[in-house]
């Protein structure tokens, strides 16, 4: 008898639980849009072209970066500017995804002035409507070799 009252407690819980839970899995319904976008909290520590170029301080030197269009759309191409301190010569650049693996995407940078490379670029999209990628910019000045990092948003429609 009191088996049977537990029992009957434990699948009470249980279905509560199950209620709640799937309750709790449905988007937030916004009556002027059929299909409400997630909403993601901005991360101030990313590159944001919409302001301009993105600057990397690596001990005393400074690298800077710029993709447009700005919102860096995905399987699109983007235009990639690399600046190096003066001093510094390029070794390599790539794209990875920073917080998922998409493959590593070399990036065939070309001097188009002194301390500037240019590429282009694309990159696959992310079925999370969130993808962070990350630039790794290697390259050698004084004869350190360094690498610096540089962290974006795919599809950033602000």
């Amino acid at each position: 008898m009191l088996v049977k009252k537990i029992s009957s407690i434990f699948k009470a819980i249980i279905g509560i639980a199950v209620i709640i839970g799937v309750n709790g899995c449905k988007p937030p319904v916004d009556d002027g849009d059929q299909q409400a976008k997630p909403i993601f909290v901005k991360d101030v520590s990313l590159c944001d072209f919409y302001e301009g170029i993105c600057i990397v301080n690596v001990g005393e030197d400074a690298l800077t970066l710029n993709i447009t269009p700005a919102n860096t759309p995905s399987e699109k191409p983007l235009s990639v500017s690399v600046n190096l301190p003066d001093s510094a010569e390029l070794i390599s650049a790539r794209v990875e995804g920073r917080d998922m693996f998409m493959g590593i995407i070399p990036l065939n940078l070309s001097q188009t002035a002194k301390t500037e490379y240019k590429a282009t670029l694309i990159y696959g999209s992310c079925s999370s409507n969130y993808m962070v990628w990350r630039m790794f910019v290697t390259y050698r000045n004084k004869g350190v070799e360094q690498t610096a990092m540089f962290d974006f948003l795919a599809d950033n429609d602000i």
